[in-house]
């Protein structure tokens, strides 16, 4: 065994004597190597994070065209609903009228009495089930808010997640080029 030391040694030391000066020289071809082999895989990844960036890219802009889609929908909805609504009251104020100058043409003035009446109860209603409609409205838009504000803060969320993993991923990587 010493003698293998021995010779082992003296092999070493022929050969620092021959070729010491170029050490320095193979260290460096070495760090170079092992940098481009990590750069390459580095840009493997980079390729596969940027496909799937652009998959979520897709899929962010397709849900957006459908919520936007939604939207549309629903104001459409809301604006023939309205205008019927404006129909409606339109034709039961001239009814109404077209009665009471009808029946006070008559002489029945009781019978026009209670034909206003039955108008004015008739506005009250509609005002008290627009007000309770009016407060639905506004709960449901409270709640899109909150839904809204959780969507986001889940997105700043991931997006910190991603950006501390990808921080982690480059020290790891930079770790192993040493």
């Amino acid at each position: 065994y010493r003698g293998h030391m021995v010779r082992n040694d003296i092999s070493r030391q022929r050969f620092m004597a021959k070729f010491g000066h170029m050490s320095d020289a193979v260290t460096l071809v070495a760090n170079n190597y092992r940098m481009h082999v990590a750069r390459r895989s580095r840009h493997g990844m980079i390729e596969v994070m940027h496909q799937s960036g652009m998959a979520r890219f897709l899929q962010a802009v397709y849900r957006g065209h459908l919520a936007r889609e939604l939207f549309r929908s629903r104001v459409n909805a809301r604006y023939k609903i309205n205008c019927t609504c404006i129909l409606q009251r339109a034709y039961r104020i001239h009814v109404a009228r077209t009665l009471y100058f009808d029946l006070k043409q008559q002489g029945q003035e009781k019978a026009s009495a209670r034909l206003l009446q039955r108008v004015y109860r008739g506005h009250i209603g509609r005002g008290q089930v627009r007000e309770y409609l009016e407060k639905k409205e506004r709960e449901r838009k409270y709640a899109a808010a909150v839904q809204v504000q959780k969507v986001y803060r889940g997105h700043v969320g991931r997006n910190a997640g991603r950006t501390e993993r990808n921080k982690l991923k480059a020290q790891y990587n930079m770790g192993w080029l040493a």
